[in-house]
C-alpha cells in the first residue's frame, strides 16, 4: 500500500500538524508564522524517548535475506531510471563533532533488483553535510532511512528547522509529547517506533552506482549521474507496511503546496520580525516556488519597495525565488488573476 498527498492542502496539514482540519490558506499561515517560533523554542523540552521495542520490528531482513523489492515500490515517472522507494522518507544522520540528530528528505533508488539502494543527498542540507563530515573523518556514514511514517516527519524533515535543533525533537513540540525511538542495532541511531519500513547501514567512501533520470520538482528529469549507495546492515518492516509517497513533478505535484505552505509561513514571519510594517499576506506560489506574492497595507513612499527587497534577500525567500511582486492588501496574493 502506498500513501501519497499527504500534505497536499491546508486541511490535511492542519490535521496532520494537530491544529485542527478546518483551515484555509490564509489562516494556515498566519498559525504557522506564530506557531513555528513556539515550537522552535520549546523543541528542548521534548527530546526523544528511548524504548526497547517498536512496531517495525515485526518483520527483519539482514545478510543475503535483504530484498526491497518485496515493498510496493513505483516507478512514478515514466521516464524515471528505476523505481525510487525514498520519496516520502525520512533520513536519519548525526553531527559526528556534537552527536546532534538530523532528519532530511533523500530520494533513494532501488538498484539490482532490491538488493541495492541510493541515496541522492543535497550537498549543502544538513543530511549531506552531516553525511560528508563522517566520510571524511571515519570513511563511513552511518545512516537511518524511514520510508513509512506519521506525514508530520516527512513536513519537519523538509522544513527549514534551525540547525541547533534536532528535527525529532521539533516534532515532538508539534505533537507535544517526545516521539519514541529505538536504537538501530547496527549503526546506534534513533528510529522512531511508529516507522514502517526502516533501512539501516552506512555510506562508505567510494561505493556508488549509476542513478536517475528522475522527475523533478520543475516538472523536467534529472540527469544521470554516480550517487552513493548505502551498505545495507538491517531492514525492518510491519506487517502489511504502507510506504509514504511524495514525488515531485510538474507543479502542483505531491508535496508543492507543503513547500509553498511552510516558506510562506517562514517569510511571512521573517519580514515581520525584519521590521517591514503592514505585512497584510503573502504567498510562494507551488509553481516552481519561484514567485513571492505580498500583499502589503501601504504606509509610505518605498514600503513596497522595502518590502519586495526583504522578501527576496532574506533567508527564507532568497533560495529559488525569481520573482517578487508587491500588491495592495485588497488582493488575493494565491489568485494570479487578481495578481496579474
Amino acid at each position: 500500500r502506498v500513501l501519497t498527498g499527504s500534505l497536499s492542502n491546508a486541511r490535511r496539514m492542519g490535521y496532520t500538524l494537530q491544529l485542527g482540519d478546518d483551515l484555509n490558506d490564509r489562516s494556515l499561515i498566519e498559525i504557522l508564522s506564530s506557531k513555528t517560533r513556539e515550537w522552535t523554542q520549546s523543541a528542548p523540552q521534548f527530546s526523544t524517548t528511548e524504548v526497547t521495542t517498536g512496531a517495525f520490528q515485526e518483520n527483519h531482513q539482514s545478510g543475503a535475506t535483504i530484498d526491497l523489492s518485496v515493498f510496493p515500490t513505483p516507478t512514478w515517472h515514466e521516464g524515471d531510471g528505476g523505481p525510487y522507494i525514498g520519496t516520502g522518507n525520512f533520513c536519519i544522520t548525526t553531527n559526528p563533532e556534537t552527536g546532534l540528530v538530523n532528519g532530511g528528505c533523500c530520494r533513494a533508488q532501488v538498484h539490482q533488483s532490491g538488493k541495492a539502494m541510493t541515496v541522492q543527498m543535497s550537498p549543502f542540507n544538513d543530511t549531506g553535510i552531516n553525511a560528508a563530515n563522517w566520510l571524511a573523518k571515519e570513511g563511513r556514514a552511518p545512516m537511518v532511512i524511514s520510508m513509512g511514517h506519521d506525514p508530520l516527519l516527512l513536513l519537519v524533515g523538509g522544513s527549514p528547522v534551525p540547525p541547533t535543533i534536532s528535527e525529532l525533537d521539533y516534532a515532538g513540540a508539534i505533537i507535544g509529547k517526545p516521539i519514541e525511538v529505538v536504537r538501530g542495532e547496527a549503526t546506534g541511531l534513533p528510529i522512531p517506533t511508529t516507522s514502517e519500513i526502516v533501512v539501516e547501514g552506512w555510506l562508505v567512501a567510494g561505493e556508488t552506482l549509476t542513478e536517475g533520470p528522475f522527475g523533478e520538482s520543475k516538472g523536467y528529469y534529472s540527469r544521470v549521474k554516480e550517487v552513493q549507495t548505502m551498505r545495507i546492515a538491517n531492514v525492518y518492516y510491519r506487517n502489511d507496511p504502507i510506504l509514504l509517497g511524495s514525488p515531485p513533478g510538474k507543479p502542483p505535484y505531491d508535496f508543492s503546496y507543503f513547500w509553498s505552505a511552510v516558506k510562506s509561513a517562514f517569510l511571512f514571519e521573517s519580514l515581520k520580525l525584519a521590521g517591514c510594517p503592514g505585512v497584510h499576506d503573502l504567498w510562494v506560489h507551488e509553481t516552481g516556488r519561484n514567485m513571492i506574492v505580498v500583499a502589503i497595507n501601504q504606509h509610505y513612499a518605498g514600503h513596497s519597495r522595502q518590502a519586495a527587497q526583504l522578501a527576496a534577500n532574506l533567508r527564507f525567500g532568497a533560495p529559488n525565488s525569481k520573482y517578487v511582486v508587491v500588491v495592495d492588501d485588497d488582493i488575493n496574493p494565491r489568485n494570479l488573476d487578481e495578481v496579474a
